[in-house]
């Protein structure tokens, strides 16, 4: 439970402000995949992330995603205190 706990502060963080660098960084992204999910057709979305989820293992990469990278490395409530 105390995994879960740091990320829902991690992503409070990010919607509250509270660290402004991330939370721009945040809004942009959010920004652009709306503009890009707008402008294409859903069938399309679906099919290029299907092809993505069920990709073969050899051309999946064993670090996780720069987002996922990115939201671990925020800083917890646990860890402002300090």
């Amino acid at each position: 439970m105390g995994d879960v706990a740091a990320q829902g502060e991690r992503l409070q963080a990010l919607v509250s402000w509270r660290d402004p660098r991330a939370s721009r960084i945040f809004v942009g992204v959010c920004l652009a995949v709306a503009v890009a999910l707008y402008a294409m057709p859903p069938k399309m979305v679906a099919v290029a992330s299907g092809f993505y989820y069920l990709r073969h293992p050899m051309f999946r990469d064993s670090m996780p995603p720069p987002a996922v990278n990115f939201f671990r490395r925020l800083p917890s409530l646990s860890d402002r205190l300090l």
